[in-house]
């Protein structure tokens, strides 16, 4: 019950992240002389958001960069939730008519949902680009003027609502890993088709037939049988 709360709670914060502002560029100039030093701040020069920075992006010509950002930190963020929740919550008979394994479900998502911090690294990124520092000096006279990328709420959030949304995933994925699917738990599947052609069932249905460890192990043992008894026929 915990889980579903902590996906809701964490697309909460996706969305505060996402309407937020991420960082804002910032200039500031200060002059120094005999008098003392003056300071002094200008409004913000330009606020980073997700939207205009896809829209800008794409505007610029950078077309993979906002494709990455509007799939990655727009987009993936919610459907890796949604695929937690789906997956969690979702009965063990309706993922076997949909032939999803729980277990694997979780792992997959678990492993991707690091690519969602692709959007830090490009804030990072800005925050190098946009720093800028001129100075400027006559005699015990100078000026200096600051171009620099502070980061905001939205920039917080998103950092912190990804790092929440890894651990729900890796707290699901081990809580699934307990039961597994077919595939991690040795469960019964499908009859390969080279047991088919070896035992003269090529023209079953694979899809109604399934086999466990302990029949698959006694057809190996009549297949060995039969084996050896035509070897015996052949020496006589």
């Amino acid at each position: 019950r915990a889980l579903p709360l902590a996906v809701l709670g964490n697309v909460a914060l996706f969305v505060s992240s996402n309407a937020a502002v991420g960082a804002q560029v910032l200039l500031s100039a200060t002059a120094a002389d005999d008098a003392g030093t003056v300071r002094a701040d200008a409004p913000p020069v330009f606020e980073f958001t997700l939207a205009n920075s896809v829209t800008d992006m794409w505007a610029a010509g950078v077309y993979p960069l906002s494709a990455l950002i509007a799939v990655f930190s727009g987009g993936w963020p919610y459907l890796k939730l949604l695929a937690i929740a789906a997956a969690w919550c979702s009965p063990d008979w309706i993922l076997a008519r949909l032939r999803v394994g729980r277990a694997t479900t979780l792992r997959v998502v678990d492993e991707l949902g690091k690519w969602s911090l692709i959007d830090a690294f490009v804030m990072v990124l800005f925050r190098v680009a946009f720093r800028f520092r001129a100075q400027t000096r006559d005699d015990d006279a100078w000026a200096a003027v600051d171009v620099r990328v502070a980061p905001k709420w939205g920039f917080h959030a998103f950092v912190l609502a990804t790092v929440v949304s890894l651990g729900v995933g890796h707290v699901a994925r081990r809580c699934a890993s307990g039961t597994g699917d077919a595939r991690e738990t040795g469960e019964a599947g499908p009859v390969p088709e080279c047991l088919n052609e070896t035992f003269g069932a090529s023209d079953v249905d694979e899809s109604a037939v399934e086999v466990d460890a302990e029949s698959l192990e006694k057809l190996l043992e009549k297949s060995e049988s039969h084996s050896l008894g035509k070897a015996k026929i052949t020496v006589e």
